[in-house]
């Protein structure tokens, strides 16, 4: 229902938590990703459980149906990954239950930091970026 309200392209950064619940949500993955134009899947956020001999976000990555995505073993490579390539009016919508949830901040101040208007001050027409302001 995201993609509606998006002008731009709507980028999400995935990140599967937990494997056991990675694993028991493994078929209802390989296919909800398809509104979105790009993705980006991250390793699982464990939350202290030991690993699933099969289960990982690489693994998860590759069986996901979406013509368009990346994998990174750190989330907070995503930063890095995809802020050159966002523009006014497109949407990353982070998503999972683990240190995701600071992944928005992450990218605001990334987007800040390299974005100044002519006067050299912070531009605010970054925060519209995933936000609506």
């Amino acid at each position: 229902e995201c993609r509606g309200s998006v002008d731009g392209k709507m980028y999400t950064l995935f990140q599967p938590h937990r494997y056991t619940r990675t694993q028991l949500s493994w078929n209802e993955f390989l296919n909800v990703f398809g509104d979105t134009d790009h993705l980006i899947l991250t390793e699982i956020y464990a939350a202290s459980e030991k690993p699933i001999e099969g289960i990982s976000g690489e693994s998860l990555f590759n069986a996901v149906a979406h013509s368009s995505k990346e994998y990174v073993s750190s989330i907070d490579d995503a930063v890095q990954l995809l802020c050159p390539r966002l523009m006014p009016g497109d949407l990353v919508l982070c998503l999972g239950a683990g240190s995701v949830g600071s992944m928005p901040e992450k990218f605001l101040a990334a987007i800040n930091a390299t974005v100044t208007d002519v006067s050299g001050a912070g531009h605010d027409s970054a925060l519209a970026v995933g936000m609506d302001r």
